[in-house]
C-alpha cells in the first residue's frame, strides 16, 4: 500500500447526520458521483469519507444529558460547541514517496482552480453522505452543505494512521470562496423581510420555498426532480395568489409567467421522461425558479410601500 494519502478536511459547527466512522466511497457503474458502504480500513481502491466529532462535551457536563432543568445563571460561559469533522481521503490517488506528495500539494498551492475543484469534490461528497441518511432516517431537516458553510478547510496528505486521526503530515488552508457582490439594498432586503414578515406585515408563499427546493436540487444535480418541482411551485403559486389582488407590476410578472404554462407542462413531461439535457433542463428550472422568487419579492416590497391599512 502506498504510503502517502491526499485528503481534503472540512470543519462544521453543525450535526451533518451520519453517524462517526469510515465510509468506502466508490464511482458507481456510469463512472458519475459516488457510492458509499463503511468500511474499518483505507484501500487504494476507493476512496474514503471519515466522519469524527470533537469537542463540545462541556455542554452537557461530561456528556451526560441531565433530564431536569437547572438554573441558569447571567454571564455563564457559554455552551461549547462541538465540530463536526470530515475528511475525505482520496485513497486512490495514494502516493508512494512523500516527495511526490509534497509536489502535489505545492501544485495545489499555486492553483486556485484545483483548490476548488478538490474542495468541490469533497463537499459532494460530503453531501452524496448527508441525503443517504437523510432518506434512511426521514429527517427533512437533515440538510446539503455548500463550499462556504465549513469553518475550517484543509486540503493536505499523511500517512494512513494520521489520517485516520484527522491529522497529517503537511497541509494547506485554501481561501475562503467569494461571495457574490451585492448592493446596499441587496444586502438589506433580508434583513427587511424579516423584520417585515414578524411584524405580520408581509406574507411568505409557500410556492417560493418550493422554488428553492427546486433550485437545490438542480445545484445538486438532480434536475429531473428539480424540474417536477419547479412546475409544483407554478401551480402552488397561482392557488396562493388566486384571492389576492396583486399590485399592477406583480400582476404583469402573473400574467407573463401564466402565458408560460404549458410550456412549464411540457419542462415537468421532459423531466419525467428523462427526453432533456440535464444542463439544458437545469437552466430552465433556475430561470423557473428565479422568477417566482422575484414574484413573492416583488409583492412583499409593494406591500411595504403601501400604507399601513
Amino acid at each position: 500500500m502506498a504510503d502517502y494519502f491526499p485528503f481534503v478536511q472540512l470543519e462544521f459547527t453543525h450535526a451533518l447526520g451520519p453517524e462517526v466512522g469510515r465510509y468506502v466511497v466508490a464511482p458507481p457503474a456510469d463512472g458519475e458521483g459516488s457510492a458509499l458502504a463503511t468500511s474499518s480500513d483505507l484501500k487504494g481502491s476507493a476512496d474514503v469519507l471519515l466522519f469524527e466529532v470533537i469537542g463540545g462535551r462541556g455542554a452537557s457536563e461530561g456528556g451526560i444529558i441531565r433530564r431536569r432543568t437547572r438554573t441558569a445563571r447571567p454571564g455563564g460561559a457559554a455552551a461549547v460547541v462541538p465540530i463536526a469533522l470530515v475528511t475525505f481521503v482520496r485513497a486512490t490517488q495514494a502516493l508512494g514517496d512523500e516527495r511526490a506528495a509534497q509536489q502535489l500539494l505545492r501544485t495545489i498551492d499555486e492553483s486556485e482552480d484545483l483548490q476548488k475543484q478538490w474542495v468541490g469534490d469533497a463537499v459532494r461528497t460530503v453531501n452524496d453522505a448527508v441525503r443517504a441518511y437523510r432518506l434512511a432516517a426521514m429527517d427533512p431537516y437533515v440538510v446539503e452543505v455548500t463550499l462556504s458553510d465549513p469553518r475550517g478547510v484543509r486540503i493536505g496528505y499523511g500517512k494512513a494512521a494520521q489520517v485516520y486521526k484527522g491529522t497529517w503530515s503537511a497541509a494547506i488552508i485554501p481561501p475562503a470562496p467569494r461571495g457574490a457582490r451585492l448592493t446596499r439594498t441587496e444586502k438589506l432586503r433580508p434583513t427587511e423581510s424579516v423584520a417585515a414578515v414578524l411584524s405580520r406585515r408581509v406574507f411568505m408563499l409557500a410556492s417560493e420555498d418550493i422554488a428553492l427546493r427546486a433550485l437545490l436540487d438542480v445545484e445538486q444535480g438532480r434536475s429531473r426532480a428539480g424540474a417536477v418541482q419547479a412546475a409544483a411551485a407554478v401551480d402552488l403559486l397561482f392557488s396562493e395568489t388566486a384571492a389576492e389582488e396583486p399590485p399592477g407590476p406583480v400582476a404583469e410578472r402573473l400574467e407573463e409567467l401564466g402565458s408560460r404554462r404549458s410550456a412549464i407542462a411540457e419542462l415537468r413531461r421532459s423531466a419525467l421522461e428523462d427526453s432533456l439535457d440535464v444542463d439544458a433542463l437545469g437552466e430552465q428550472v433556475a430561470e423557473l425558479c428565479q422568477d417566482i422568487a422575484t414574484i413573492g419579492t416583488a409583492w412583499r416590497y409593494e406591500l411595504l410601500q403601501s400604507p399601513p391599512a
